[in-house]
C-alpha cells in the first residue's frame, strides 16, 4: 500500500507522541518494580497481557519495541506533561483514515488553498464522527490556518481562513432556521467550508447542499488502519492483517478495549 504525504505525517506525529508516553511508562514501570520488588508474583505487573487495554497499565512494563528512527526521549522524574499522555487508538485510527482519504483526493485540499470550495464529509458512525471532529484540523491543515466554527463566529471574513460546520444531530424547529441563516452567511463570505456530519442530506442546511459541495464519505475501519494503529500505540508491528469481513465489524471501542 502506497502511503501519501498526509498519512505519513499523521503516522509520524502519532508515533512520536506514543513513543514519548511509552518511554515514560517504561521508566515508571522500572521504578515500580524496584519499589515492589517483593510483591506476589501472581499479581505482578509482568503477568499483564498484551493488547491496547494493557497500555492502561503500561507503567508496569518495560517490554517495548522502540527501533523507529526518532530523537532520544529524555525521561524526567515528576508528574507527566501533556506531551507524555497515552495516545488514544481511536484518535490514531481516525487521523490515519482522514489523512488517507484526502491523500486520495489531493485536488480537494488544493482547492481549499486557492478557491472557496464547499466540502461535505459524511461520517455515519457516531463514535468515529466525534474522533474525526477532534483530529481533522491537525491532520489536514497547518497550525496557522484560522478556522471559524459556524455558530460561534467572532470577527469578520479577514479574521478566518476556513469555516467549519459540525453537525451531530438533525436540526429541527428554530434550530433549522438558524442553521439555514448561518449557512447562507457562510456562503456569502466566500471562504472554504468544511461540513462534517453523519449525513449531509439530513444534517446540513439545504443551502449548503444547493452549493454543489464536494461529497466525501468516510470509510469504515480497514485492516491496514488497524495494523498501523497497533504499531503506533503498542510500539510493536502487527504480523498479519485481519480479513476485510472481520475488520468491517471492528469498532473504535474494540480498538480501545482489546
Amino acid at each position: 500500500m502506497n502511503t501519501g504525504s498526509l498519512e505519513l505525517r499523521a503516522y509520524k506525529r502519532n508515533w512520536r507522541a506514543s513513543r514519548r508516553f511509552r518511554c515514560h511508562a517504561a521508566a515508571g514501570g522500572k521504578r515500580r518494580k524496584e519499589i515492589f520488588a517483593h510483591e506476589d508474583p501472581r499479581t505482578s505487573c509482568d503477568a499483564i497481557g498484551g493488547g491496547f487495554s494493557a497500555l492502561r497499565r503500561a507503567w508496569a512494563t518495560h517490554d517495548f519495541d522502540m527501533e523507529e528512527e526518532d530523537e532520544p526521549v529524555v525521561v524526567r522524574n515528576g508528574p507527566r506533561s501533556s506531551k507524555e499522555r497515552p495516545v488514544s487508538p481511536a484518535d490514531v485510527a481516525a487521523s490515519l483514515m482522514c489523512a488517507r482519504l484526502f491523500d486520495a483526493h489531493p485536488d480537494v485540499l488544493g482547492s481549499m488553498r486557492s478557491a472557496a470550495p464547499v466540502i461535505a464529509i459524511d461520517v455515519s458512525d457516531p463514535d468515529m464522527l466525534e474522533k474525526v471532529l477532534g483530529v481533522w484540523r491537525e491532520t489536514l491543515l497547518s497550525p496557522s490556518v484560522r478556522v471559524m466554527n459556524l455558530g460561534e463566529r467572532h470577527g469578520g471574513r479577514d479574521s478566518h481562513d476556513l469555516i467549519l460546520i459540525a453537525e451531530r444531530d438533525v436540526p429541527a424547529g428554530s434550530k433549522l432556521a438558524d442553521r439555514q441563516r448561518e449557512a447562507l452567511w457562510a456562503l456569502q463570505v466566500a471562504l472554504p467550508i468544511v461540513a462534517i456530519s453523519p449525513s449531509a442530506e439530513t444534517h446540513v442546511a439545504s443551502a449548503i447542499l444547493k452549493a454543489a459541495p464536494i461529497r466525501i464519505r468516510f470509510p469504515f475501519i480497514d485492516p491496514a488502519t488497524i495494523a498501523l494503529t497497533i504499531r503506533v500505540v503498542t510500539g510493536r508491528p502487527c504480523g498479519d492483517l485481519l480479513d476485510e469481513a472481520v475488520s468491517s465489524r471492528v469498532s473504535l471501542e474494540d480498538l480501545v478495549s482489546r
